[in-house]
């Protein structure tokens, strides 16, 4: 089907699979026969013809965890929505509960003590 097919990171006998197909079905089961002797794919079973689950590459140790980066403590991590006319939407964002309560105190006066 394929003449020479250059396939990069592929295994030499996935390729040698495409490579010797003749049809598209032919093609699906030898890749899959391949793939499968390769250890890239979960075998097959009666329920799964269609639903290939394929497996990572263990090439070498297992990575260690990666932790997440903390957060700056200058990063707002508080929000409140106020409603302080009708449907106007307000959204203030703060470090902390106390900050949004005088932001807060401070909108209503603003607004009227609303």
């Amino acid at each position: 089907m394929m003449q020479d097919a250059t396939l990069n990171n592929v295994p030499k006998s996935v390729a040698d699979a495409i490579n010797s197909a003749t049809t598209q079905s032919e093609l699906r089961e030898l890749m899959l026969a391949a793939m499968e002797k390769a250890g890239m794919t979960a075998p097959r079973t009666r329920d799964e013809e269609f639903n290939i689950r394929l497996t990572p590459h263990a090439a070498g140790p297992p990575a260690a965890p990666v932790t997440p980066a903390a957060r700056p403590a200058t990063e707002p991590t508080c929000y409140r929505v106020l409603y302080l006319h009708g449907n106007d939407r307000l959204e203030i964002y703060g470090l902390s509960e106390n900050e949004l309560d005088q932001k807060e105190a401070a909108l209503r006066t603003m607004y009227g003590g609303q």
